[in-house]
C-alpha cells in the first residue's frame, strides 16, 4: 500500500535476507481471508484514470510509460486509459479513479516516510471486487522527477510500482514498518517494498511481476495429469523449457489487516496427490519436460493461440502417461586397495532425481562383492562406506547405468587415523578431515554421538594402532566420560598415540584423574580469556607460535589453564602457554613421552577446531612429527611431499634469460609472498601473494616488472616471507643476463 523512503539504508540486509531464505524469485497478490484475488472485473476494464488538474505536463509521459509498462505484458490483458483531468485532490471512494501528487502534503501528517500509496475500494459483490483506484503522491517531501534527478524519487518507477498495485499486485520483500509484504524478492522489480531517489531504472518489469499479473489477468493456463497405467504419481516433475511456471501459496497476513498470498516463479512444477498440476504461463509457446527418476523422457511443444482479449483464458490440457525404464543390474567388488583383497562394506545407491534420496542400500557380505537391480538410463551417487579399519567413504559421482547392466570394482584404503567425534552432536569433525585431506593421510571417523559408545571395538579392527585425534568440540562437563578415558588410557598403554584437544577436560577431571593426572602428567589450574597463544622457543611443537585465537569455527570461551603433576608415568613438557603480559607459566599445551619411550600423546587445552585451518594443520602436523621422532613400531607420516621445514630454494636456471624458476616448501598451510627487488631494495615485482597449502611449490619469473616491462641485466633479490606470526624470511640472489 505504501511506498518507504528507507529503501537505502536497508537494501544491503534486505538483500542478504533475500538470498539466505530463499532463492526462489516471486511475487505477492492481495487477497481476502478466503484467499481469493481482490481483481477488476472484466466490466470494469480499462480501468480509466484521471489525473489532477494540476498535473505538470512534463509529467504526462512518464506516466502513460507507466501504464503501457502493463499493458505489454505477454499473457495479461490488463489495461489503463486516461479520462479528462478533475479537481479531485484526496482519496474516496467517489467514482474517480484518481492520480494526484500532493505539493502540500494534505495527505501526509509529518513525519512520514511515505512516498506514495495506493488505495483501492473493494466489495464483496460478486466476488472479490476491485471497484475503484487512487494513487496519492507526498510531492511536498518527496518531489517527483520526470529524469530521476538526485535527491528525487523516479517519476515512472514510483508510479509503475502504485500501478502494480491497482492491478491487485502487493509489496514484495520481507514484511517490515509500514510495508505489508510477503516473499522474498529482488530488489529491482517493480514491486519491491521501497525506493531509492535517484533511480533511473523505470522499474522495468522483472519475471516476477509479470508472472504475477498474469495470475491476475491470465491468458494461457496449463494443467493436467501425471499417471503410470491408471495410477496418479504423486509429486511427479515437470520441466518448463522456454517459459517460467508459478505456484501460488496459502493465505497469509504478515503485518496489518492486510492479507495476501505469495507467489513464487519457478522452472519445475511437481503433480499433486491426485497427479495432477495447473499453472499459468506468460509465453506462447514452449516445452513441456516429464523427465523424473526411473521414467522414459517425454518432451511435448506446447503452442498456445495468441492472446483473446479481456476475460478470455485459453486452457490447454496436457496428461502425461509415464513409462518405467528397464531395470538393470548394478553389480562389483569393494576391494583392499593395497593387496585387492575383498572388504566388507555398506553400498548405498542415490539416483540423481530421485525424489526418495536413497535408491538402494545394503551391507555386503565378507566376500565385498554386490549387486543391485536399480532402474537404467540414470545416474547415481555411488557412496561406499567401508567397516573399520578402512576410511569413512568413497563416493563415485554420476556414474551412468545402462540398460544392458554395468560393473564397478571399488578400491578402499586403509586408515591410518582414527578422528574421535566428541563434540556433542555438532559438526567439527569436518575442519579434522580436512586437515587430513590437506596432509594426505586416510582417515576414519567415530561419532559418539551417533554411536552412543566409545571407539573401543574400532580401535580393535586396527591391525597396527592408528594416530588417534580426540576432540570434544563445545561439550562441557561430561566431554570426556570415565570409560571414554580409559579408551584412551588403553590405546596409549598398547603403544599408540593421540592427540587431545578441547576445552573443559581438565577443567571436568576429578583429582588424580587415571588419562590426564596419572599418564599424561596435568591438572587443571582455571580458566583462560587471554586471546594470544604463544609457543616456546625451539620446542617441536611451540616454536615460532604466536597466534590470534580466532579465524575458526566454535565459540573458545572456557580455555583451560593446566599446570604440571609430578609422579606421572608419561613425562609431560609444557609447550604452549596464553600471553599474558610476561607470563609464561600459564600453559595451554603439552607433549607426553611414555616410558622407554613406548607411546606419545599431545594435549590442547582448548580445541583445534576453533583455529584457523592452517593453525590447525600446524599443531596436528607437528604433532605426528614429534611422533615419529621417538615413538617406536609402526609411524604415520604425512605426506612425503611435504617439508618439515619452510624451504627457499636457488633459482633455477641462474644466471638466467629469459626465464627462471623459484621452487619454495611449505611445512603447513601458510601466508606466503615472494618478492623480487632490485639492488637497491625497490621492489620490482611480486611473484606470490597467497595462501597456499603445504608441499613443494615452483614460480617462475619472467625478467619483467609488475606493470610489464622487461627489466635490465643485473643482481636481483628475490624474499620469501610467511606473514603468520613473521615466522619465516629468507631472501636470496638472482642474476639476470640480457
Amino acid at each position: 500500500m505504501r511506498l518507504i523512503k528507507a529503501k537505502l539504508r536497508r537494501f544491503a540486509t534486505a538483500s542478504f535476507l533475500t538470498s539466505v531464505i530463499m532463492v526462489l524469485a516471486g511475487f505477492c497478490i492481495i487477497t481476502n481471508t478466503a484467499g481469493n484475488h481482490r481483481i477488476y472485473f472484466n466490466s470494469s476494464i480499462p480501468l480509466t484514470i484521471r489525473l489532477n488538474s494540476s498535473t505538470p505536463a512534463n509529467y504526462l509521459a512518464p506516466i502513460e510509460a507507466a501504464a503501457q509498462t502493463w499493458k505489454n505484458v505477454q499473457g495479461s490483458f490488463f489495461e489503463f486509459n486516461f479520462g479528462p483531468t478533475t479537481t479531485t485532490s484526496g482519496p474516496g471512494q467517489d467514482g474517480i479513479n484518481l492520480l494526484f501528487f500532493d505539493l502540500q502534503g494534505v495527505n501526509f501528517p509529518p513525519p512520514t516516510s511515505v512516498i506514495a500509496f495506493s488505495q483501492t475500494f473493494t466489495t464483496t459483490s460478486g466476488g472479490y471486487r476491485a471497484i475503484e483506484s487512487d494513487l496519492v503522491w507526498n510531492a511536498r517531501d518527496f518531489p517527483p522527477s520526470p529524469t530521476g534527478a538526485p535527491g528525487a524519487q523516479d517519476l515512472q518507477s514510483v508510479v509503475t510500482h502504485e500501478f502494480g498495485h491497482h492491478l491487485g499486485l502487493d509489496h514484495t520483500g520481507l514484511p517490515g514498518g509500514a510495508s505489508s509484504g510477503c516473499g522474498p524478492q529482488v530488489q529491482a522489480a517493480a514491486m519491491w517494498w521501497s525506493s531509492s531517489s535517484g533511480d533511473t531504472s523505470k522499474r522495468r518489469l522483472h519475471v516476477e511481476d509479470i508472472m504475477g499479473v498474469s495470475v491476475l489477468y491470465p491468458s494461457w493456463r496449463l494443467q493436467g495429469t501425471v499417471t503410470l497405467g491408471p495410477t496418479p504419481v504423486n509429486g511427479y516433475p515437470l520441466w518448463f523449457r522456454g517459459t517460467k511456471a508459478s505456484w501460488v501459496g496459502p493465505v497469509e497476513n504478515p503485518i496489518g489487516s492486510r492479507f495476501n498470498r505469495s507467489g513464487y516463479v519457478v522452472d519445475t512444477l511437481y503433480t499433486d496427490i491426485s497427479g495432477q498440476y495447473a499453472s499459468y504461463i506468460i509465453d506462447q509457446s514452449f516445452d513441456l519436460i516429464a523427465d523424473g527418476f526411473g521414467y522414459e523422457r517425454d518432451s511435448t511443444r506446447i503452442q498456445f493461440n495468441p492472446p483473446g482479449g479481456i476475460g478470455v483464458t485459453q486452457t490447454i490440457v496436457r496428461n502425461v502417461q509415464l513409462q518405467q525404464t528397464p531395470i538393470a543390474a548394478f553389480s562389483g567388488t569393494v576391494r583392499d586397495a593395497a593387496t585387492q583383497a575383498p572388504v566388507q562394506a555398506w553400498v548405498r545407491f542415490y539416483g540423481v532425481g530421485d525424489p526418495n534420496g536413497l535408491t538402494a542400500s545394503f551391507l555386503t557380505p565378507a566376500s565385498g562383492s554386490f549387486s543391485a537391480n536399480l532402474p537404467s538410463k540414470e545416474f547415481y551417487r555411488v557412496v561406499v562406506s567401508p567397516v573399520a579399519p578402512y576410511v569413512d567413504n568413497v563416493e563415485i559421482q554420476n556414474f551412468y547405468l545402462d540398460p544392458a547392466g554395468n560393473s564397478l570394482n571399488v578400491d578402499v584404503q586403509k586408515a591410518e587415523v582414527l578422528i574421535v567425534d566428541d563434540d556433542a552432536g555438532a559438526s567439527y569433525q569436518t575442519t579434522y578431515k580436512a586437515t587430513m585431506e590437506r596432509l594426505g593421510m586416510p582417515s576414519r571417523t567415530f561419532s559418539i554421538a551417533d554411536s552412543g559408545a566409545t571407539p573401543a571395538a574400532v580401535l580393535a579392527a586396527f591391525p597396527q594402532r592408528p594416530l588417534l585425534i580426540w576432540f570434544t568440540g563445545n561439550d562441557t562437563q561430561n566431554s570426556l566420560t570415565p570409560a571414554e578415558r580409559l579408551v584412551i588410557v588403553d590405546h596409549l598403554v598398547g603403544g599408540g598415540r593421540a592427540i587431545i584437544t578441547g576445552q573443559n577436560i581438565a577443567e571436568y577431571s576429578q583429582a588424580g584423574d587415571t588419562l590426564l593426572a596419572r599418564y599424561l602428567g596435568i591438572q587443571f589450574n582455571g580458566n583462560s580469556t587471554a586471546l594470544f597463544l604463544r609457543g616456546f622457543a625451539g620446542d617441536v611443537i611451540g616454536n615460532g607460535v604466536n597466534y590470534l585465537m580466532t579465524g575458526g569455527p566454535g565459540p573458545q570461551n572456557s580455555k583451560d589453564i593446566i599446570s604440571i603433576v609430578p609422579g606421572s608415568i608419561g613425562t609431560p613438557t609444557p609447550t604452549l602457554y596464553y600471553s599474558v603480559g610476561s607470563d609464561s607459566s600459564l600453559y595451554a599445551g603439552v607433549r607426553v613421552v611414555g616410558p622407554n619411550n613406548a607411546w606419545g600423546a599431545t594435549y590442547f587445552s582448548f580445541g583445534l577446531e576453533g583455529m584457523s585451518p592452517a593453525r590447525q594443520d600446524t599443531f596436528i602436523l607437528r604433532s605426528i612429527r614429534y611422533f615419529n621422532d621417538f615413538v617406536t613400531g609402526v609411524q604415520t607420516s604425512p605426506n612425503p611431499t611435504i617439508p618439515n621445514e619452510f624451504v627457499l630454494g636457488q633459482n633455477y636456471p641462474n644466471p638466467f634469460n629469459p626465464t627462471t624458476q623459484i621452487t619454495y616448501g611449505l611445512p603447513e598451510r601458510s601466508s606466503v609472498r615472494i618478492t623480487i627487488y632490485n639492488s637497491l631494495g625497490q621492489q620490482i615485482a611480486r611473484l606470490v601473494d597467497d595462501t597456499k597449502p603445504a608441499g613443494y611449490h615452483t614460480v617462475v619469473w619472467n625478467g619483467r616488472n609488475t606493470v610489464g616491462a622487461s627489466v635490465s641485466s643485473g643482481v636481483y633479490l628475490y624474499t620469501m616471507e610467511i606473514e603468520e606470526g613473521s615466522r619465516f624470511v629468507q631472501t636470496r640472489k638472482l642474476v639476470l643476463i640480457r
